[in-house]
């Protein structure tokens, strides 16, 4: 489902009957994410999430309700490193994360606090991050099988 750029404030009726929705676009809906946070529906299918270009700061812990998410899209927003350090969102089945485009200058100490609930992780795109040489490099060494977008 495509509800993206939109100018939504909240979700459409019947949503949360959606019980086979496997996609949800909502990118491009910043005052959505407010209310989404606060009365997210169950989707128990749901495997791939698109929550671009809506001006967060960090992930939404309301993706914690969505057990099978296997591709999450949280580009171009503005999530910094030292709020990423404060969730732990449950990502197990997750195999695909976009962060490009945010503000991410550091992001080795929560993945080496994820890397267990990260068992499937297969790409990771970090494009367009202020990250350092540094980083970068021990984000490779701590990602070696998955594949790293800088």
């Amino acid at each position: 489902m495509d509800i993206s750029n939109n100018n939504l404030e909240s979700l459409p009726k019947g949503i949360g009957s959606m019980t086979n929705l496997i996609s949800l676009n909502m990118s491009g809906n910043p005052d959505l994410m407010k209310e989404v946070d606060k009365s997210t529906p169950k989707l128990a299918n749901l495997e791939i999430l698109d929550i671009s270009n809506n001006n967060l700061t960090t992930i939404p812990g309301f993706i914690n309700k969505f057990a099978l998410l296997k591709e999450i899209n949280l580009s171009g927003n503005s999530i910094v490193s030292k709020e990423v350090d404060k969730c732990s969102p449950k990502l197990a089945n997750v195999e695909k994360i976009d962060l490009s485009n945010n503000e991410l200058t550091a992001l080795v100490d929560w993945l080496l606090e994820q890397k267990a609930s990260l068992p499937m992780l297969k790409e990771l795109n970090l494009k367009g991050n202020p990250l350092n040489d540094g980083e970068i490099e021990q984000i490779r060494e701590l990602l070696s099988d998955t594949k790293v977008i800088f």
